[in-house]
Formats: C-alpha cells, sequence, structure tokens
C-alpha cells in the first residue's frame, strides 16, 4: 500500500492538478471571464471525475461530488491566489495520503486495510459535516487572503 502511494498517488496527483488548475482553469479564462464562473465550472468537472471513488454505493456517489466539488473550489482558490499549481498540489497530495492511508470506509472504492476504518456511517450527517468542515476552512482561508482572494477574482480582465 505504501509502494503503490509513494509511485502511483503523486503521478495521479500531479496530472490532475496539471489538467483542472492548470490547462481547465487557463482554456476556460480564454472564453469566461467570469472567474466564479470559471472555478465553478472546473470544480464541478474536477468531481464528476471523482465520482466512482464511492464505489458502486449512489450515496457514497453523492457525497463524494458534493466534497469533491468544495475541495474543487479550495483548490482553484489556492491556484489563483498563488497564481500557481503548488499549494493546491500540495493540499490534493496531503488530502489523498489522508485519504488513502490513514482512514477509509466500508463500501468505497479501494478499501484498504487503513491505519483507521470506519465502520459505522450515517451517510448523511457525514456529508452535512465534511461540507460544514469544508466551508469553514475555506472561510478561514478567505479571512486570512482575503485581499488576495479578492484580487485573483477582479484580476481575470487581463
Amino acid at each position: 500500500m505504501i509502494l503503490l502511494f509513494i509511485i502511483a498517488i503523486p503521478i495521479q496527483v500531479i496530472f490532475e492538478e496539471l489538467f483542472f488548475r492548470g490547462y481547465l482553469i487557463q482554456g476556460l479564462s480564454l472564453k469566461i471571464k467570469s472567474p466564479i464562473l470559471i472555478i465553478l465550472i472546473s470544480s464541478i468537472i474536477f468531481s464528476l471525475g471523482h465520482i466512482f471513488n464511492g464505489g458502486d454505493n449512489l450515496i457514497f456517489m453523492i457525497q463524494n461530488v458534493s466534497i469533491t466539488v468544495i475541495i474543487g473550489i479550495i483548490f482553484c482558490g489556492f491556484t489563483l491566489v498563488d497564481n500557481g499549481i503548488e499549494l493546491a498540489t500540495g493540499a490534493h497530495l496531503a488530502n489523498n495520503f489522508f485519504t488513502f492511508v490513514i482512514t477509509s470506509s466500508k463500501g468505497n472504492l479501494g478499501n484498504f486495510n487503513n491505519i483507521i476504518q470506519t465502520v459505522n456511517i450515517d451517510p448523511v450527517l457525514d456529508t452535512i459535516f465534511m461540507i460544514i468542515s469544508l466551508l469553514v476552512l475555506s472561510f478561514i482561508l478567505f479571512l486570512y487572503k482575503k485581499e488576495d482572494v479578492l484580487k485573483a477574482l477582479n484580476m481575470q480582465s487581463k
């Protein structure tokens, strides 16, 4: 499992960040002038690429898509504020490390022997908790980098 993480996960993360936060954002910005719309479109496409990470369970699929939309928005924010994909790539790698090595839940794709195995979950409460947690994180990041975020959202008129 560790060998898989050391080799495969960084390649997957770098590809996703180059494509979704690098190529896709730049391509969309050629046609769309609204940074908020660019962020939303990129994040939705990013989340649809993760739909089957929840296995074949519809609840996990919905949970995964809703959470990865918010994560995609956060990573797009990192990219726009820092004007590069390095921070988003590091955060994405840390997220995948935590998800892949540390914790897993029954019924989800890649159900390996992890350090923490969630057995009894309430998908609705779990999704609500994750969304609230990510929104709080987004708000804290916004407060910390408020001027940079506002500048990035207004700078698309190059």
